[in-house]
């Protein structure tokens, strides 16, 4: 580029590194051309710096699938960066997006990270189980079709009895600032009906808008299970408990902080329930709360 001879000096120059190495040479890339197509073994767009697995660039990854395949270049999901915070859900997120488009990806694994997250050895054996299930060829086409959906979420299992697949069920609240009459309460109530065995409690709480704050919101369930979640909170952030701990993100998904509850996290068991939530505004600006509660179903058993 800097030779002033545009996308002809960069076709040139990737041509001579091509043809004068003298080994074996694979060679990826993020760009594109009519040209580099004849000596590029695969294209993996897709960069890792701008958020968690979900936010970065993510609706860009997929949606070059289609591209790649009319192109008869290998599925590539791009590079996603394994972080100190990285956790086992944004692992089987990726690798379930792997699985539907038979992809490969790169991940950013650097040596401090992998010793300061906890989960690591975790992370790890997940990635190996996903791979050998996809190399393997379990999934049906119905299967594969769900696992391209970035809105799915799954978790793979393997024993002496097979493959275990379970999907995981979504219901989905909004809550908006309302004006009512002193004395009436702002905070809004929903019912829902889990189908599934009990569990931990899963959700996901997300600050829709670009302006606002919302201080120590708070999370009811069944009238007994009151969690609040402590601090001043942005419009774009979320709040993601995984039944275990309750982690603060930014707008790109970068992790920013633990929350400490102070109290046991509830579980959630089979049946209906009712869920209640509310928060203080700390602007005039109105933030639409989104909160998604998450349950792990009964799996799919692959006999493999």
């Amino acid at each position: 580029m800097s030779s002033g001879e545009g996308e002809y000096a960069m076709q040139a120059f990737a041509e001579k590194v091509f043809r004068e190495t003298n080994h074996t040479l694979v060679n990826g890339t993020s760009r594109s051309s009519h040209f580099y197509w004849h000596i590029c073994h695969y294209w993996n767009w897709g960069e890792p710096w701008y958020g968690g697995f979900r936010e970065s660039q993510g609706d860009y990854r997929l949606e070059n699938q289609p591209f790649l395949e009319r192109n008869y270049m290998p599925n590539m999901l791009g590079w996603f960066l394994l972080s100190s915070t990285t956790s086992p859900e944004d692992i089987e997120w990726m690798m379930a997006r792997a699985a539907g488009y038979k992809a490969g990806f790169a991940l950013v694994a650097r040596y401090k990270s992998l010793k300061d997250n906890p989960e690591t050895d975790r992370l790890l054996e997940l990635i190996n189980i996903w791979q050998e299930a996809s190399r393997s060829g379990i999934f049906s086409q119905d299967q594969l079709a769900r696992l391209k959906d970035p809105a799915n979420d799954f978790h793979l299992e393997k024993d002496e009895k097979g493959w275990k697949l379970y999907p995981f069920s979504k219901h989905r609240f909004e809550h908006a600032k309302l004006m009512h009459q002193p004395g009436k309460h702002t905070f809004s109530e929903w019912k829902f009906q889990n189908s599934d065995p009990e569990q931990p409690f899963h959700f996901t709480l997300t600050l829709l808008g670009t302006e606002g704050e919302v201080v120590n919101p708070w999370i009811e369930l069944d009238g007994l299970n009151k969690l609040v979640l402590p601090g001043k909170f942005e419009a774009g952030q979320s709040v993601v408990c995984d039944g275990k701990t309750v982690r603060v993100y930014n707008s790109k998904g970068k992790f920013i902080k633990d929350l400490h509850i102070g109290k046991p996290l509830p579980v959630l068991t089979k049946g209906l329930h009712t869920l209640k939530f509310d928060g203080e505004s700390a602007s005039e600006e109105s933030i639409i709360s989104r909160l998604v509660i998450s349950t792990r179903s009964v799996p799919e058993v692959t006999n493999y």
